[in-house]
């Protein structure tokens, strides 16, 4: 693998003193769920879009809506940082003030503490809600074109 990849990362990492951060390296999809449960933490991240606001959702956060755990929103302005926020599961810090997010991970415990998680809001990602979701818009596309 080139140095750039996870290998050097690997490597890389070793020389960091981080007391309360375990790298594993790559995780296959297939041990994802138990890997997420013996998280505390999970972490999301967006794409900066210069002049503008980050329109994508990463596949994991669903994920992580479904196991439920507080995530640590690292997001610029945005779909992401706009779900994360609404589920009221997620820690929001910009990326671009690290001293804010010093100020998180300095109090996290407590900050964790005060969130307040939206069930309801969490029940419209769940596999089964989704597939009703969509089958209900493409019925109405069809009533509609049919009109």
């Amino acid at each position: 693998m080139p140095e750039n990849s996870l290998s050097g990362f690997m490597k890389w990492q070793k020389n960091l003193t981080c007391k309360n951060v375990k790298f594993i390296g790559y995780v296959q999809k297939s041990e994802m769920d138990a890997f997420y449960k013996t998280c505390d933490l999970l972490l999301a991240t967006s794409i900066k879009i210069e002049n503008g606001k980050d329109y994508c959702i990463g596949g994991k956060t669903y994920d992580y809506f479904m196991h439920q755990k507080p995530i640590l929103g690292l997001v610029c302005e945005g779909a992401q940082k706009k779900i994360l926020r609404d589920s009221g599961l997620a820690l929001l810090c910009d990326p671009d003030k690290p001293d804010d997010l010093v100020q998180t991970i300095t109090h996290i415990d407590e900050k964790v503490k005060k969130l307040k998680i939206d069930l309801e809001f969490l029940k419209n990602f769940e596999a089964s809600n989704q597939v009703s979701q969509l089958l209900n818009r493409i019925m109405a596309l069809k009533i509609s074109n049919h009109s």
